[in-house]
């Protein structure tokens, strides 16, 4: 099928707003934006924005908000991580319907994908080394597991002449039900930086490279 790529997830340290925390603090701050070419735009209506807060070393999400437009109605997914309480409040704003709120246990396991991303460098790289992982979706706790696949020379396009393939699989982890798994690559420096990502989108591949 055809591929659909796109640019996504800019990294920087910034201040986090004054929306999950009493006070501004310094954050390290993940933005992406996902826009799918002219053949695709049937599947994706718009642009898909997010934006994720986390403590300064990556560590800790403290923040995650995925603002949606549907006509003139605005709406959003948001997370608000209280790392001193251990809980997760999530809201869903998708008009006409009323706002869903939900509450989940932080357990360093717990969040969004955006952060996610940016928290895969910590965790280890040795073939079949696996996590298990509760990713936070549209207000739904989705439980999946996050395995290395070891160095991967050839699927991921890039410049990076090795690099970490890890997959993670999970019931419902894309909102159409049209794919249970995620591919993820990342370099095999210390940093672990993240390459990018591949799904299933409506019966078609959906790479998103890191720019």
């Amino acid at each position: 099928g055809w591929v659909r790529r796109a640019r996504v997830v800019v990294w920087r340290v910034t201040q986090v707003p004054r929306v999950s925390v009493s006070e501004q603090q310094p954050a390290l701050h993940s933005h992406a934006v996902i826009r799918a070419n002219s053949v695709f735009k049937l599947f994706m209506k718009a642009e898909y924005i997010a934006d994720a807060y986390l403590s300064p070393d990556g560590q800790k999400p403290l923040y995650f908000i995925n603002p949606t437009e549907k006509g003139d109605k605005a709406g959003k997914f948001e997370c608000k991580y209280d790392n001193k309480g251990g809980t997760i409040r999530s809201e869903v704003v998708r008009p006409p319907a009323d706002p869903v709120s939900s509450s989940f246990s932080l357990d360093g396991r717990t969040m969004d994908l955006l952060s996610l991303l940016v928290h895969i460098r910590f965790l280890d790289m040795s073939p079949g080394a696996s996590r298990q992982m509760h990713l936070l979706m549209s207000g739904k706790s989705i439980a999946a597991t996050l395995t290395c696949q070891g160095i991967d020379k050839e699927r991921f396009p890039g410049t990076e002449a090795k690099r970490f393939h890890l997959k993670m699989r999970g019931r419902g982890l894309m909102e159409n039900g049209s794919g249970d798994e995620i591919d993820v690559w990342c370099t095999t420096g210390s940093d672990h930086r993240l390459l990018g990502l591949e799904t299933i989108l409506n019966s078609s591949p959906m790479v998103v490279t890191v720019k």
